[in-house]
């Protein structure tokens, strides 16, 4: 019970900070740049545990756009990055660094999404 206690203390005490962190983040936007608000839906595909319910809060990701510049704010670090159109994924990676280069051969509207185990954060974005 304690251990559960504890757990679920740092996985709030993660949350608040990274909140903190994004709110920091958009009082010192650079010109240019400009949040991605992202919203969460399951992973339907993920091929993990199915009966393994969700106990703790989930920390979405905050992330800004500079053109083709994406910049993750908070540690998103072995996480995988998508473009899809269309309900196809026309490019996908993993996520090495704070920042993504998206291909100067990606333009339209997309819908951006980052996964993570059983979900999937998302945005709708146009690229030039």
């Amino acid at each position: 019970m304690i251990n559960k206690f504890i757990l679920l203390s740092a996985s709030f005490l993660l949350c608040v900070s990274s909140v903190g962190a994004n709110y920091a983040q958009q009082i010192n936007l650079t010109s240019g740049e400009e949040d991605v608000v992202l919203k969460t839906k399951k992973n339907k595909q993920n091929p993990e545990d199915k009966d393994n319910a969700q106990k703790s809060i989930i920390c979405i990701p905050s992330v800004t756009l500079d053109g083709r510049t994406i910049h993750f704010v908070t540690p998103c670090v072995g996480l995988t990055f998508r473009l899809v159109q269309e309900d196809e994924v026309c490019y996908e990676t993993e996520i090495t660094s704070d920042v993504i280069e998206i291909p100067q051969n990606y333009v339209g509207s997309y819908e951006l999404q980052i996964l993570r185990g059983d979900y999937i954060f998302y945005a709708d974005i146009e690229l030039d």
